[in-house]
């Protein structure tokens, strides 16, 4: 059985908009229908690339002739090995190629949002202490005093008070 290679088309931010599971010796990468992963872009050829596996397993990209090359770190290629972190930019079109052996990082921690009324309870808390702060150094109100208040909901607040 053939094993599997994904083509991941990326956002100018580096982002996956994309991705294509491709199965077979090699793969073709261009705006042709005869291609496996199609990108729809003008400065792209109709046969852009190919994509195979050397012996050892490493993925080798080829550019399918001289008039369609692709570019890793803005120098241009006419063919190249990549792991599953080389971003390779072909026309105005950016893409990453990987195999089903890339170790993704572990799932992120889901952070819960706290509700407005804690956020709210905390502002009313700091008010108070910044009342008995002033009281504490002789201050006579609030509205002789700038207070300055940073909350952050995720992490707490703080609070200082100038006379």
């Amino acid at each position: 059985m053939a094993r599997v290679i994904w083509v991941e088309i990326l956002s100018r931010g580096g982002q996956v908009v994309a991705r294509h599971r491709c199965a077979g010796p090699e793969l073709r990468i261009g705006r042709s229908y005869q291609s496996d992963v199609i990108i729809d872009d003008p400065a792209v050829a109709p046969d852009h690339l190919h994509v195979t596996r050397g012996e050892d397993g490493a993925i080798l990209v080829v550019a399918a002739s001289a008039n369609s090359p692709f570019a890793i770190h803005g120098e241009r290629r006419e063919r190249d090995l990549v792991d599953g972190d080389t971003v390779l930019r072909i026309g105005h079109t950016s893409l990453r190629i990987r195999d089903e052996t890339y170790a993704v990082p572990a799932a992120a921690g889901i952070v819960e949002p706290k509700p407005l009324w804690f956020a709210l309870s905390l502002v009313n808390e700091f008010q108070e202490r910044g009342e008995r702060a002033l009281a504490a150094i002789g201050g006579t109100s609030l509205a002789d005093t700038e207070i300055e208040m940073k909350l952050n909901v995720s992490l707490g607040a703080a609070w200082s008070v100038t006379t």
